[in-house]
């Protein structure tokens, strides 16, 4: 009797398992994040060479400047963040 009790058990977390399987849809990867977008010209120089981007926050509406390093003038890395600071929401638009 034991032994029944423990097949059937067995059975209906398996049946449980399929069910919850098969009504579950088909779960798909995020695609890369479009979070943040560059507005404007894609680089704005100032004096000493530091280009400054416009990057704009589309959950939360925010705008930012932020100052990159390397990956310009055809260098294979990637740019990096060196300063950001929230810039008026208007100079996003």
């Amino acid at each position: 009797m034991r032994i029944l009790r423990v097949i059937g058990l067995v059975t209906l977390g398996v049946v449980i398992g399929i069910g919850a399987t098969v009504v579950s849809g088909k779960v798909t990867a995020q695609g890369p994040s479009s979070r943040l977008t560059v507005v404007g010209p894609a680089v704005e120089w100032a004096s000493g060479k530091y280009p400054f981007r416009f990057i704009k926050d589309n959950k939360s509406r925010a705008c930012f400047i932020v100052s990159l390093t390397g990956g310009e003038g055809g260098t294979q890395a990637q740019p990096t963040v060196t300063a950001i600071a929230r810039a008026d929401d208007a100079s996003c638009n």
